[in-house]
C-alpha cells in the first residue's frame, strides 16, 4: 500500500503525463504541418517513369471534324517525394528550358520560361497536386506516322509542341511545390521519325533519357 506522499507524487507524475500528452496533441494539431515543413520538409525527387513508353490508342480529329483511332506511344517524368509522411503541397512540375542542335550538333538554349506540364490523366485531376505517393505528368507522346508532340499545360507559341519527322531536344524540368522545390532533372529526346509496332524496336527509334 502506497504512503500518503507516494500517493501525491504518482498522481501528481499521472497528471504531469497527461498534460504534456494533451498539450503535445494540441501542438502538433495547431502546428503539426509548420513543424513538419520546417524541421523535415518534403523531399521531392524526378525521374523517368518508363524510358520506354506507355503505348496507348488515341483518337485524331481531322479539319472536318471526322475522327479515326490510331496508336501512340507516351512518356512520363515521375514525381515522388522521399518523405511521404510529410506532404508537399500544390505541386506542379515546370518546364523551365528547351535546348535544340543547331547546324554543327551543339545543344543550344532555343526557349527559357517557366510553364506547368500536363499531370497524366490531367482530366481528372487539379491543377496542382498534394504529393505522398508518387504520381506521373505527361512528358512528350508520338502518335504513329505523325508527330512527337510535348505536353506544357497552357499552349505557347514560342513552343513548338508538335514536330514531324526526326527530333533531338533537351527538356530541364523542375517540381515545385508550397514546401519545396525538387532539384533539376534533363530529359534528352531522339526520334528519328520512324514507328515502329515492337515495344524494343521503337526503344531504339525513340531514346529518352536523363543526361547531366
Amino acid at each position: 500500500m502506497m504512503t500518503p506522499v507516494w500517493q501525491f507524487w504518482f498522481n501528481w507524475v499521472v497528471q504531469l503525463a497527461i498534460a504534456i500528452g494533451t498539450l503535445g496533441a494540441v501542438i502538433v494539431a495547431l502546428f503539426g504541418h509548420w513543424l513538419r515543413s520546417h524541421v523535415a520538409p518534403p523531399q521531392l525527387k524526378l525521374s523517368l517513369s518508363d524510358a520506354r513508353g506507355v503505348r496507348t490508342p488515341t483518337t485524331l480529329i481531322a479539319p472536318d471534324g471526322t475522327t479515326r483511332q490510331t496508336e501512340s506511344r507516351w512518356y512520363h517524368v515521375r514525381v515522388e517525394n522521399q518523405r511521404r509522411w510529410s506532404p508537399a503541397t500544390q505541386v506542379q512540375v515546370y518546364l523551365l528550358r528547351i535546348e535544340e542542335p543547331d547546324a554543327s550538333g551543339q545543344y543550344k538554349l532555343t526557349w527559357v520560361g517557366e510553364i506547368p506540364i500536363k499531370w497524366r490523366d490531367q482530366e481528372v485531376h487539379a491543377l496542382s497536386r498534394t504529393i505522398g505517393y508518387a504520381a506521373d505528368c505527361d512528358l512528350c507522346s508520338v502518335v504513329k506516322e505523325k508527330w512527337i508532340e510535348i505536353h506544357p499545360l497552357i499552349p505557347l507559341i514560342a513552343i513548338r509542341a508538335q514536330r514531324r519527322g526526326e527530333c533531338h531536344m533537351i527538356l530541364t524540368l523542375q517540381a515545385r511545390s508550397i514546401e519545396t522545390d525538387s532539384s533539376l532533372l534533363r530529359v534528352k529526346i531522339d526520334w528519328n521519325g520512324e514507328w515502329a509496332e515492337d515495344s524494343q524496336e521503337m526503344a531504339r527509334r525513340m531514346v529518352v533519357e536523363i543526361v547531366t
